[in-house]
């Protein structure tokens, strides 16, 4: 008897492949439009969440406020065992 199965009878997770296509954005501050984040998101929809790993390059003081004009832009938070900025809606915007 064969234990291995075959493809189509396994699970959707475990049929894609271990990596994404990600693209890479530039975040801005909507107050005073300074310069945030490098960040590699995935996806089509809009932006909730940046996990800390996908950041390319950071721009901050890592204290989740906008080094111009101090307004907090986003809340720590953990998915999955990450660590995780949860953006305020409309304190960012960003670019492709």
């Amino acid at each position: 008897m064969s234990l291995l199965l075959h493809p189509a009878k396994l699970s959707s997770a475990l049929r894609t492949p271990p990596f994404r296509s990600y693209r890479a954005i530039d975040i801005y501050c909507s107050a005073c439009k300074a310069y945030l984040y490098r960040y590699r998101k995935g996806g089509n929809g809009s932006l909730v969440k940046c996990i800390e790993e996908r950041i390319l390059k950071d721009y901050t003081k890592g204290d989740l406020h906008c080094p111009e004009c101090g307004s907090q832009f986003a809340r720590l938070g953990f998915v999955k065992n990450k660590r995780a900025h949860f953006v305020i809606k409309n304190r960012v915007y960003y670019k492709k």
